[in-house]
């Protein structure tokens, strides 16, 4: 079955050449189905033949937020590692880390060089603006701001981003602390509220409440590092 003829598509694995750049052996991922990778034929969607690949070796879900319209926000599709002998989520290991948000061209590496690629061309892959590409390198080596946006609100956007020392996976809300003349005493109102929302959120830890992990303020834009579930 084609990409065309499945409107219920999350995206495609397939099986990856990493010195060629060729993929082979895809699979399309459904949004209502949990598909697994391993050795069993007969538990997996997408089986690998090798001895040194789990029988059930990764568990491949997702999440929709609206099922009515899908397209309002885009599934997050996520990778998790069920096995014993280890997976890897582009550099970084997945054993006992749960999930695994994939974006398109992302790679995971399986034992004995078993390549496997995440495509899915809707994600919406953002231009950064050139101020905010500047700012983000003074911090990427250690929490790294990907153009991937997951959403926008009234503060501002939504970006995917992620931990550069321990790969660890977190949503990144950004927003702008200059506004244009006349509205300066509005946006510092909302810049205290968010002080002071990120000042509670720093010393909870409740597992209904996600984790404020660090904020990052510049001349120009504040930078929330909030978990991702």
């Amino acid at each position: 079955m084609s990409w065309s003829q499945t409107p219920d598509a999350v995206g495609i694995l397939s099986r990856w050449d990493p010195e060629t750049g060729r993929a082979d052996e895809q699979l399309i991922i459904r949004s209502h189905q949990t598909v697994y990778v391993g050795r069993d034929p007969d538990k997996c969607h997408f089986v690998l033949d090798n001895k040194f690949v789990s029988r059930q070796h990764l568990r491949i879900y997702t999440i929709l937020f609206d099922h009515e319209n899908p397209g309002s926000i885009l599934p997050l599709v996520y990778a998790e590692d069920i096995s014993e002998n280890g997976a890897v989520w582009n550099i970084y290991p997945m054993s006992g880390k749960g999930g695994f948000l994939l974006s398109d061209g992302d790679i995971i590496q399986l034992p004995v060089g078993i390549f496997l690629r995440f495509s899915y061309q809707m994600h919406v892959q953002e231009r950064l603006g050139i101020v905010m590409t500047k700012e983000i390198q003074f911090f990427n080596n250690t929490y790294c701001v990907t153009p991937r946006r997951l959403g926008s609100g009234a503060y501002g956007q939504v970006y995917m981003a992620y931990n550069s020392i321990s790969g660890q996976q977190l949503a990144c809300k950004y927003g702008k602390k200059l506004l244009e003349s006349g509205r300066e005493a509005n946006l510092r109102k909302r810049l205290e509220f968010s002080s002071r929302e990120a000042l509670i959120l720093k010393d909870l830890c409740h597992p209904n409440i996600i984790s404020l992990k660090k904020v990052i303020q510049t001349s120009y834009h504040v930078y929330l590092f909030q978990e991702l579930l």
